[in-house]
């Protein structure tokens, strides 16, 4: 499977209308996967690598969406059902078709055409407490309670070039 392209994850949680969170795998989320390795690095060299520190960042590129209006729900159903971890390959039928009629969409068109049932007020945060396990924290709008969604998998991940001594 390639690690490029557009994953998500079933949110469930009773109290708040947010179904799926997606985002997408690619160079921007790669630098930023990055940049948050090498940061948590720094500080353990300054306060000591027996600190676990953990890191957060505002991460603007997630759609928490009620409803995937880009697919079926067999789809979906088949998307999770063949996937190995708790993030699934997002089956993008209608986009896709765009994306061939069109040449190709930005990462922020297709976030748009996602964002149709977008929860009011909600938005995502990535969080890294280990190199090799990130996860968002979402903040519904519609509910009071943070959500944290289950780690991403690590084949989404770019390769660790870090040292880092865990």
């Amino acid at each position: 499977m390639s690690r490029q392209g557009w994953y998500f994850t079933i949110v469930s949680h009773g109290e708040t209308a947010i179904e799926y969170a997606v985002f997408c795998v690619d160079d921007e989320f790669d630098h930023c996967i990055q940049n948050l390795r090498a940061a948590r690095q720094g500080l353990q060299v300054t306060l000591g690598h027996d600190r676990d520190p953990s890191l957060e960042v505002a991460y603007p590129h997630v759609a928490l969406v009620k409803t995937l209006v880009s697919t079926s729900e067999e789809a979906l159903e088949d998307a999770i059902d063949n996937t190995s971890g708790f993030w699934a390959d997002l089956p993008l039928q209608p986009i896709q078709e765009l994306l061939h009629e069109a040449g190709q969409l930005r990462r922020e068109d297709v976030l748009n055409l996602l964002r149709e049932t977008e929860v009011s007020g909600s938005h995502a945060r990535l969080i890294m407490k280990h190199p090799d396990h990130p996860y968002f924290l979402i903040e519904p709008g519609d509910y009071s309670e943070t959500i944290e969604t289950s780690y991403i998998s690590r084949h989404l991940l770019p390769t660790n070039t870090l040292t880092d001594k865990q």
